[in-house]
């Protein structure tokens, strides 16, 4: 059955990128807008047949997700815009799998892959607010709720997800396993101060999930995410500017920063250049940081491939993009009180680099 999935379209220099938030492993790059459509609408199609080959419930269109993309992205609204990024609605469907398309039949009666029992001790632990659960043999393995029967459903969706990755991936489970009373020992060892709050309430149960045999199909949609990744981190070389650097030659820039602070610490990020970051204690602390991370990045870029990258936004543009990537997420708050915006200047100079005070 087919639907409408919204979809990323970003123009580039001479190529156009889209991807639907949501389905692994579809973006995907074209000439022009009519078929860069058509082949995100092939990209989803294949994403939802490996699903369902698998037998489980393919990612659904998230029309919340749309309106708020649209909205990140509509001067109407008030909000910074990306000229070069719009929001498109495309029909598709596991049935619109192209030929040519890297699937995996579904297995018949004969070849059937039969399910397997796995059992895990699972701690649910009563906070002020909600409920929440851990799995201790699975580090990483949580989940809350607002009461215990639907913390108890979440996690035995989580724990089928967390088990089901691991096999597919031919990593092992563990085992011996940590029974209901260890899991529940070992938490008070950790939080002995859970024992004598009498509004705390902690127990230990044993959830029991099917867990289905290595599947290909999984196989094939990680092969297809990392494709997928790889045409995308392509797609964002090539709409940067590039500028040759020689030795003994300086360029001096600024770069859109995006900065939050959470708790003690600040946090900011470099929007042209992926996996830039830093932190600090205060805001004059991470400015600093950011200036020498970027420039640490550019000389990686420079030592590379010879040259380095322009800055390709503004702050307004940076804004615009961050309010996308918030929709993506489900994030629904534009603009966010919590986040700030700043151009951060550097000056870098080969072969070595000085930050701009």
């Amino acid at each position: 059955m087919t639907a409408a999935y919204p979809v990323v379209v970003e123009r580039g220099p001479g190529a156009y990128g889209a991807y639907a938030p949501g389905v692994p492993g579809t973006f995907v790059t074209a000439r022009t807008p009519g078929e860069v459509r058509r082949l995100v609408g092939e990209a989803i199609a294949t994403s939802l047949r490996l699903f369902v080959n698998m037998g489980d419930d393919p990612p659904a269109p998230q029309p919340e997700v749309a309106r708020a993309l649209a909205r990140a992205t509509d001067p109407g609204a008030g909000l910074p815009t990306d000229p070069r990024i719009r929001v498109v609605a495309v029909e598709s469907g596991p049935e619109d799998a192209p030929p040519n398309a890297p699937l995996v039949e579904p297995p018949t009666a004969s070849t059937e892959r039969k399910p397997r029992a796995e059992t895990f001790a699972v701690v649910f632990e009563q906070v002020p607010e909600n409920w929440c659960a851990y799995v201790p043999d699975l580090p990483g393995c949580v989940s809350t709720g607002d009461t215990l029967v639907t913390t108890r459903r979440n996690i035995h969706e989580g724990l089928s997800t967390h088990v089901q990755s691991l096999v597919d991936d031919g990593a092992p489970l563990p085992s011996p396993r940590t029974s209901s009373r260890r899991a529940l020992e070992l938490h008070h060892e950790e939080s002995p101060a859970d024992l004598e709050d009498p509004d705390m309430r902690v127990v230990a149960e044993r959830v029991t999930v099917q867990v289905f045999p290595p599947r290909p199909e999984a196989r094939v949609l990680d092969a297809i995410r990392r494709d997928a990744s790889a045409r995308r981190s392509a797609f964002e070389k090539t709409c940067a500017t590039w500028i040759p650097l020689l030795p003994g030659e300086s360029w001096a820039g600024a770069y859109a920063a995006t900065m939050f602070r959470v708790d003690d610490l600040w946090y900011g990020s470099v929007t042209d250049l992926p996996l830039c970051n830093a932190i600090g204690a205060t805001h004059g602390e991470l400015q600093q940081n950011l200036r020498t991370a970027i420039a640490e990045r550019l000389l990686e870029t420079r030592l590379a491939d010879g040259q380095i990258p322009l800055p390709r936004r503004t702050i307004e543009l940076a804004i615009a993009h961050h309010n996308l990537h918030s929709a993506e997420l489900g994030d629904d708050e534009f603009p966010d009180p919590d986040v700030m915006f700043e151009m951060v200047s550097v000056e870098v100079t080969a072969p070595s680099i000085a930050c701009a005070s």
